[in-house]
């Protein structure tokens, strides 16, 4: 099992979860999914690859502090890649997530 920092727009707020695979991975962005960034510190954010076509009462989208654009749907952030290019447990702690993740409503 690997840990992750899950991005819940629909609740606002960010909590710790745990993923072994694609599926696990799919199941907390509501469909296929697909790597959005990659921070300073080689963690990588993931989310839905169709987050705007999702219907929602509204949309909501969450920014990273230093990445360009924001996004739409939930996502969440997942440890840096290994040897094997296999995806590792997050260690960026959640008061560190709480720093560089906001939410923002689209109208």
């Amino acid at each position: 099992m690997k840990r992750v920092i899950i991005i819940d727009t629909k609740n606002f707020k960010l909590t710790e979860g745990f993923v072994e695979g694609l599926l696990d991975m799919q199941k907390i962005v509501g469909g296929r999914i697909e790597l959005a960034a990659t921070l300073d510190n080689d963690h990588d954010v993931f989310v839905n690859d169709e987050g705007l076509f999702v219907s929602f009462d509204e949309i909501v989208l969450f920014y990273i502090k230093g990445v360009y654009q924001s996004f739409a749907g939930c996502g969440f952030i997942i440890g840096p890649v290994d040897k094997r290019g296999n995806s590792t447990s997050a260690t960026m702690t959640m008061d560190e997530a709480l720093e560089i993740v906001g939410f923002e409503e689209f109208d």
